[in-house]
């Protein structure tokens, strides 16, 4: 994510300061970037409009809720971000506010978020996604002896080679006896390709397979579902990317420094038969 644009998201207070300093940013990037060309891809005819509300006199209607965040090229994150405030600039319900204030809160949670593309090293030590996870058992602060009594003796050799392997690749680090995290979340990029990512998908979608006879029937504690829905693509298309951000924020939302309990979560939504 472009670090600058997630700068203005964290600080902004509403939707007319995110794109009065959206502009600014890309304005300063490129000279050519103009009113015009906004007003172009986000489809507003009037660029004395856009004007009025980058100058803080009108409000952007909630009409141009989806296509102003294409204006900017902004990624999942930071769409849903500027939606969120837009939404919450035109509201007038006091219930319905309340409800998009939290939203912007797990939204601007999701943006501090870091990603990270998988290590070919993380092929090779599956116990290290939960030993980097299983700092949050000890307020991501744990010793060595923390972490072996959590796994098990009988998995000592495998933690510590986890634990050499998050060092080396900048994830943690240690000072005395105890390590501690170099970023507060990571999630590693979605658009990582390749046999690294397919190992980790395998791994985890063997795991709950292996979890399904103890959880299935305990529905208070953990959920299991599959589904085949017919859609139109273009509907799927345009959904996808919210249901992916829901994962984000639910997941960053729910993660703490104190935890008891490490969550698996395994999410599958592809084309299952497309129609020649």
């Amino acid at each position: 994510m472009d670090k600058k644009i997630t700068d203005i998201f964290l600080e902004c207070k509403n939707s007319t300061e995110a794109l009065q300093q959206l502009y600014n940013l890309f304005k300063e990037r490129d000279h050519r970037f103009s009113l015009q060309l906004i007003c172009s891809r986000a489809e507003i005819s009037s660029r004395g409009y856009l004007s009025q509300v980058l100058s803080g006199k009108r409000t952007l209607s909630v009409k141009y809720r989806e296509s102003m965040p294409r204006a900017f090229r902004l990624d999942e994150l930071h769409t849903a971000a500027l939606q969120t405030l837009i939404d919450l600039d035109c509201e007038t319900d006091s219930d319905k506010i309340k409800a998009l204030q939290e939203k912007l809160r797990t939204d601007k949670l999701a943006l501090k978020v870091s990603f990270a593309v998988l290590s070919n090293n993380f092929a090779k030590n599956a116990c290290a996604f939960e030993v980097f996870c299983a700092f949050g058992f000890f307020s991501n602060n744990p010793t060595f002896e923390n972490l072996v009594e959590l796994f098990g003796i009988d998995r000592k050799k495998s933690v510590e080679e986890a634990l050499i392997m998050l060092e080396q690749e900048g994830y943690i680090s240690k000072k005395r006896t105890s390590y501690f995290l170099n970023t507060q979340s990571l999630i590693f990029d979605r658009g990582e390709e390749g046999s690294t990512r397919t190992v980790f998908l395998k791994t985890a979608l063997e795991d709950a397979l292996h979890h399904l006879p103890k959880w299935i029937n305990r529905t208070s504690e953990a959920h299991f579902e599959s589904g085949i829905v017919s859609v139109t693509k273009k509907d799927y298309l345009r959904i996808l990317p919210e249901i992916k951000n829901l994962i984000v924020k639910y997941q960053v939302d729910m993660e703490s420094a104190e935890a008891d309990t490490l969550v698996r979560f395994n999410i599958q939504i592809y084309p299952a038969t497309d129609r020649k």
